[in-house]
Order: C-alpha cells, then sequence, then structure tokens
C-alpha cells in the first residue's frame, strides 16, 4: 500500500546521501591522520638535525696545557682540530666602579640633589644622562632606583656601612669607563662619587696575533671555542688550547 512504498522509496532516496557523507567522514579521518604524520616528521627531522649537530659538536674537545692562564671548552659548531697557543695577557677584562663620596645617615630622607631641581647628572664612559628626581624621591632610595631605570650604563646600590649609607655604582660593560655625578648638567662642580676601580678590557695573543674581548670568557676568536682567561702571564709564559 502507499503507506509502505513512500517510506521505502525515502530510505532508497537517501542512500547516496548516505554513502556520500560516510565517504566525507573517511576523507577528514585521512587527513586529520596525515596531518599527525606530517607533524612527527618534522619533529623527527628537527630531532634528527639536532642529534647531529650534537655529534658534531660532541665529536670534538678542547683542553689546556696551563689551565692556570687559561681553560678551553666546545662551545658551538664550527670547531675544527687544531692547536691555538694564547699569550701575553697584559690585561683582564673588568668593569669601572664608584661610590658615593660622602655617605648618609637616612638614605630615605636626605636629599641627594638640589631641592630647586631635584636633578643630577650622570656621566659613563662620557655618556652624559640626566636623573630626575621629585620632592618625594629625592633621596639616596630613590636616586639608585632612578639610576637602575635608566639603562645609563651603569647598576646602582647602596652600601650600609658605619660611616652612613653610600651609593655605588658599577659599570654594566667592561672597560675604562670613568663614572662621574654633579649637580651641573655640563659636568662641573663637586662630584658626587669617587671611581674605586678604572675597568679595562681583555688584551692578549692568539698564535702571536694581538686580540682584545670585553669578557674574560673569549668567544669568536676561534671558532666554536670559548677560551676563558684566568691570570696575566709572565714573559714568555703561554697556554696551549689544543682541539681534537
Amino acid at each position: 500500500d502507499m503507506q509502505s512504498i513512500l517510506p521505502r522509496t525515502q530510505q532508497i532516496a537517501q542512500t547516496p546521501v548516505t554513502a556520500l557523507q560516510n565517504d566525507q567522514a573517511d576523507i577528514k579521518s585521512e587527513v586529520t591522520a596525515l596531518q599527525t604524520l606530517q607533524s612527527g616528521i618534522a619533529g623527527l627531522a628537527s630531532s634528527i638535525s639536532a642529534l647531529g649537530n650534537l655529534a658534531s659538536a660532541g665529536a670534538l674537545t678542547a683542553s689546556s696545557d696551563t689551565s692556570a692562564v687559561a681553560t678551553a671548552a666546545i662551545s658551538g659548531s664550527g670547531a675544527t682540530a687544531g692547536t691555538y697557543v694564547i699569550g701575553n695577557v697584559t690585561t683582564l677584562a673588568s668593569v669601572s666602579t664608584a661610590t658615593m663620596t660622602t655617605g648618609l645617615a637616612d638614605p630615605a630622607a636626605t636629599n641627594v640633589a638640589p631641592t630647586d631641581t631635584n636633578t643630577l647628572y650622570l656621566s659613563v664612559g662620557g655618556t652624559p644622562t640626566e636623573i630626575d628626581l621629585t620632592s618625594t624621591t629625592n633621596n639616596l632610595n630613590g636616586l639608585r632606583d632612578a639610576i637602575n631605570n635608566a639603562n645609563a650604563g651603569v647598576t646602582a646600590s647602596i652600601l650600609t656601612t658605619s660611616d652612613g649609607s653610600f651609593l655605588t655604582l658599577t659599570a654594566t660593560v667592561a672597560g675604562a669607563s670613568a663614572i662621574h655625578l654633579t649637580a651641573a648638567q655640563d659636568g662641573s662642580g663637586t662630584d658626587l662619587m669617587s671611581m674605586n676601580h678604572t675597568g679595562d678590557i681583555a688584551r692578549f695573543e692568539v698564535n702571536g696575533k694581538a686580540a682584545t674581548s670585553t669578557s674574560n670568557v673569549v668567544t669568536g676568536v676561534i671558532p666554536g671555542v670559548a677560551v676563558t682567561l684566568n691570570a696575566l702571564t709572565a714573559t714568555n709564559q703561554t697556554a696551549t688550547i689544543s682541539v681534537n
């Protein structure tokens, strides 16, 4: 009868649609599987590459015959077998430091800058920086914080001693950087700081050729090798770095 024929007809008509939907679901599953496989292959390739680099670097070692003068280690790719003589180490890298000449009894209350300007001028290696304080921060604590926020080539801290509290400044880069702090923009007048140490760069020779470094851990001179300078050399004293 008609009631049984209609549902049967609809079911037959629906069959291609159902098959198509099933095919679409299968295709989506295959795409997802391919994406997962692709991600896994990329990860494997990265791991193989890293393993290759590690094996390449690990195949070589660096050593020194005079560790009191210098030590060495493989620092990355590019290292090749060879022998390098480190000598004539005349200076080691160091940073400049300076300390305030006069101590203050209360670092949170005593003014450090003229109260009419609340401003001091810092010079590091000849580069000036204006240090602006306020009536609230015109004290040693405020000065320390302002200098640390100024990115002026030094870091600031406060020493607390039996003679009072002293601002101390340390250069962020090795080298002979003079440090001054004055109330005058042109740097004239009383310098509030006294140099404790004038920094320097490392000076040495590699295979008889002059070299310098702003760090005592020297990279970029011998490819793929980091050389740590430990002391100045006496006359004719050397350290032989062997990479093999």
